[in-house]
């Protein structure tokens, strides 16, 4: 996320090691699509280019009452000492974390008075509280299909920040942005008809930060985020439409794909904005972003 870097988040070990190249974007590959056979626990099984389908390792339809646990990991800045900016709050609470009617709901809010926030590395007072779900800990993958089904906030004054994304299991070739990230959709509010896919990493010199606007008409309904993470390359599809792709830089094969050879994990994040989409007097006090469907192939 270009906003809150949330898990550097649970304080993975820093270890030192080479940097990454990604290029320019290759020529767009075509969508997954159905092939006819039985379906997995993924639902109907999808091919990939070379004709193979591929085999579902993660899925979460949100059933049942409480957020399923052996999954998900609920972020708080009292264990992570994470902060949403420097001033919103991570808190695992029955309105920031909820599963109701299948789905995940995850509520940033504005609260009436400033409370204390515990932090491992001070505590603080804020009135802002935000949400986060996090596999870390449960499951990671390198490479593969990820897709999300999910809704954003109906606001759309700034103040608000929804990320679908991923970030390194481990830091194995250093701290943010060295061992990279991979935002597959990422809202903000103060651009409410635009989400953006984006590529985070170095590229020896400076921090690359990649990506691409793709506009809705309604981003507070119901859209299929998904990413195809190959070796070489990463393919960005909404709604089943490719939108942006990004590929490994041929004219540094000496850095082949770092930092993106690394399992990752699944994050999923509803935050306050900051800066340019800083909360305002306008800014509901209260946000939301519904999620229907988690589902992950390799």
């Amino acid at each position: 996320m270009r906003f809150i870097r949330l898990i550097v988040l649970f304080a993975c070990a820093v270890a030192g090691g080479a940097i990454s190249v990604l290029g320019p974007a290759a020529e767009a590959a075509p969508v997954a699509s159905s092939v006819s056979m039985e379906p997995d626990a993924c639902g109907p099984r999808l091919v990939k280019e070379d004709g193979t389908a591929w085999e579902c390792t993660f899925v979460d339809n949100f059933e049942g009452t409480e957020l399923d646990t052996t999954k998900w990991m609920v972020a708080e800045t009292a264990f992570s000492g994470i902060t949403n900016g420097h001033t919103g709050c991570f808190v695992r609470k029955p309105w920031t974390v909820r599963v109701i009617d299948g789905r995940l709901r995850l509520t940033a809010r504005r609260l009436r008075t400033s409370v204390p926030c515990e932090s491992p590395l001070g505590d603080f007072r804020t009135d802002l509280a935000a949400a986060a779900v996090t596999t870390r800990g449960r499951f990671n993958q390198a490479y593969g299909r990820f897709e999300f089904r999910a809704r954003m906030p109906v606001t759309r004054v700034g103040g608000s920040h929804s990320t679908l994304w991923l970030y390194p299991n481990k830091h194995t070739y250093g701290p943010w942005p060295l061992s990279g990230e991979i935002d597959v959709a990422e809202w903000f509010s103060a651009l409410p008809d635009k989400v953006y896919p984006s590529v985070h990493y170095v590229d020896g010199l400076n921090d690359v930060n990649t990506g691409h606007d793709a506009g809705f008409a309604n981003v507070s309904r119901f859209h299929t985020y998904a990413l195809e993470w190959t070796p070489t390359e990463m393919r960005f599809y909404y709604d089943g439409q490719l939108t942006y792709s990004h590929a490994a830089n041929p004219l540094l094969p000496l850095l082949g794909s770092q930092p993106f050879d690394q399992p990752f994990n699944v994050v999923m994040s509803q935050a306050w904005g900051g800066l340019w989409n800083a909360p305002t007097a306008e800014t509901p006090t209260r946000n939301m972003m519904a999620v229907d469907w988690v589902r992950v192939w390799q």
